[in-house]
């Protein structure tokens, strides 16, 4: 709780957190924190004994960046948190363009010609198709995943609201990947 608080009150570059906890466990964490403006969209790593499957995709499916499970060594924790350190610099950067780019951004946002709106399991794009648009999360969670040589998908990101996808490739003229 008192973690909670001081999250809500500081404005924390990454949050770290167990999910086993006494009072408030690490998905109540994750929830309140989601669910608050000011820290909607701080990166957020689990680091845990809960090692199963299940748990992994409870914690991802609710909007942690990572999981990662202990035992682990010091290398594997300081490139998640370097990774999703670079990634959040990255949106930063890309969110505090000239004040013209930013209106435009808006007003693309509040037009409702260009909301789309999803279901579950919808497919808004596949790997290799040409990227002609990019997306802005608004509301809900949008897996990422990748098709592996067994034609499985192995989920790669989950994007939640604030996030944007599919931007590099249409930004590029590239195929979706």
């Amino acid at each position: 709780k008192e973690g909670v608080a001081a999250a809500k009150e500081h404005q924390f570059d990454l949050i770290l957190c167990d999910i086993m906890m006494p009072e408030l466990d690490g998905y109540g964490v994750l929830h309140i924190l989601r669910d608050h403006p000011s820290t909607a969209t701080t990166p957020f790593i689990f680091l845990t004994a809960k090692a199963e499957q299940k748990d992994f995709r409870v914690g991802m499916d609710m909007g942690a960046e990572d999981y990662i499970t202990k035992p682990f060594e010091d290398r594997d924790l300081l490139s998640a948190i370097e990774m999703r350190l670079k990634k959040q610099a990255r949106l930063q950067s890309q969110l505090q363009a000239p004040a013209s780019a930013q209106s435009n951004f808006q007003q693309l946002l509040d037009d409702p010609q260009n909301h789309m709106q999803y279901e579950a399991q919808d497919l808004i794009y596949r790997e290799g198709q040409n990227a002609r648009s990019f997306y802005f999360v608004i509301n809900g969670k949008v897996k990422l995943s990748k098709a592996t040589a067994r034609a499985r998908d192995f989920v790669v990101n989950f994007c939640g609201p604030g996030s944007f996808f599919g931007h590099t490739a249409a930004m590029h003229g590239e195929q979706y990947f």
